[in-house]
């Protein structure tokens, strides 16, 4: 049996994930292929579900869980990294700009050395 001090924590931290999933699903950064973290054994990423996007974590050749599925000790040990994944969707966000950036430049360069 839980005691109610950890269900309260535990709640605390569910409600800190949603709120995590909120913000990863405005930032373009969370989709790349970089924005994973290594924890516990497997990846951390924000990913496509059945019913949507979500945190899901992955042990190494197992299928996609989603954080609440995980036992306790897993789940926050994972959602401890949520603040790193983050971080990494910021910076991920970043590199699209940049990437966006060049190839907008080389269609104008391609435009304009190309006579009709």
């Amino acid at each position: 049996m839980i005691s109610e001090q950890t269900r309260s924590a535990l709640d605390a931290l569910n409600i800190q994930i949603g709120e995590a999933e909120k913000m990863l699903r405005r930032l373009p950064g969370s989709r790349h292929d970089e924005c994973v973290v290594e924890v516990a054994g497997g990846h951390l990423r924000f990913g496509p579900m059945i019913d949507g996007e979500y945190l899901v974590f992955n042990a190494d050749g197992s299928e996609d869980e989603y954080l609440e599925n995980l036992p306790i000790s897993i789940r926050v040990q994972v959602a401890g990294e949520v603040p790193t994944l983050i971080q990494l969707a910021k910076q991920c966000e970043s590199s699209f700009a940049q990437d966006a950036l060049e190839a907008a430049a080389a269609i104008e360069r391609q435009i304009a050395t190309t006579h009709l």
